[in-house]
């Protein structure tokens, strides 16, 4: 049982060191690959492609909101790069 939780542990499984691009794309597929065998297990091979799209939708979100939440948190650090404002307000050239 210890094993089954290290596998689907992200901090100890064998993509722990991958970047971000590549956890996405293995994601994709695995899902994919997962949406087809339960599909020809239950016998319902008209709903693969919805459930396609559905894995892919929902893993896309959950990597949308994993990036948005640790940009917030090292903004909130101060971590973040911060672009100096360059907007300059020329009182003599207005109108």
């Amino acid at each position: 049982m210890q094993q089954l939780v290290d596998f689907l542990n992200p901090l100890k499984n064998a993509l722990v060191s991958a970047p971000g691009e590549f956890k996405y794309t293995l994601s994709i597929i695995l899902s994919g690959i997962w949406c087809i065998a339960f599909g020809i297990y239950t016998a319902e091979l008209l709903f693969i492609g919805y459930n396609i799209i559905g894995h892919i939708a929902l893993i896309s979100c959950l990597f949308a909101t994993y990036a948005v939440f640790t940009y917030a948190q090292q903004y909130a650090q101060g971590g973040a790069k911060k672009k100096a404002n360059k907007v300059i307000w020329a009182l003599d050239r207005e109108g």
